[in-house]
């Protein structure tokens, strides 16, 4: 094999090499552009999400409010029923069969 064509080959190669190298540095550019504007857009409904629920819990907080001080006045009305007596009694045995069912009585 002669030098010559070993340098034709060269050059076509290095030429080859110029040409991927600036098309890669191309699509780099545009995968690093694709990816900024993809944070922005995550950033952007990640902030919109927040202030929608945020929005959404102002807005509902005094009907739950109102809704759970309701629920204590009737539950602590309940409690001093004799009623209310035998279910919280029937309540706390279970609770505390329940949370002893590990434990074995000698």
């Amino acid at each position: 094999m002669s030098d010559e064509l070993d340098r034709e080959l060269m050059e076509i190669f290095s030429a080859a090499h110029a040409a991927d190298a600036a098309s890669d540095a191309s699509f780099i550019a545009q995968a690093e552009q694709r990816l900024q504007q993809a944070r922005g857009v995550r950033r952007v409904m990640r902030w919109s999400a927040a202030l929608l629920l945020l929005a959404l819990v102002t807005a509902l907080a005094p009907y739950v409010i109102e809704a759970s001080v309701g629920l204590s006045d009737r539950f602590a009305g309940f409690l001093r029923d004799p009623w209310g007596w035998v279910v919280s009694i029937a309540l706390g045995a279970w609770i505390v069969l329940r949370a002893r069912s590990g434990v074995r009585l000698r």
